[in-house]
């Protein structure tokens, strides 16, 4: 089996009302619906490939 080492960075964001709004209503789990987009975005582009996620839901 191969483990694959993921280094974590943390970053700040600034969003809208409206949006908090909408986060805490869906229960988004910001930080992961972030990465998921930018996994499809980088996906998409053949810039990067993305580890294989464990379990867990994609919100």
């Amino acid at each position: 089996m191969i483990r694959m080492m993921i280094m974590v960075v943390q970053k700040t964001i600034t969003i809208r009302e409206d949006q908090e709004e909408y986060i805490v209503k869906n229960h988004l789990n910001l930080s992961r619906f972030v990465q998921n987009k930018l996994d499809i975005l980088a996906q998409q582009n053949g810039n990067i490939q993305t580890p294989q996620k464990h379990g867990g839901d994609d919100q």
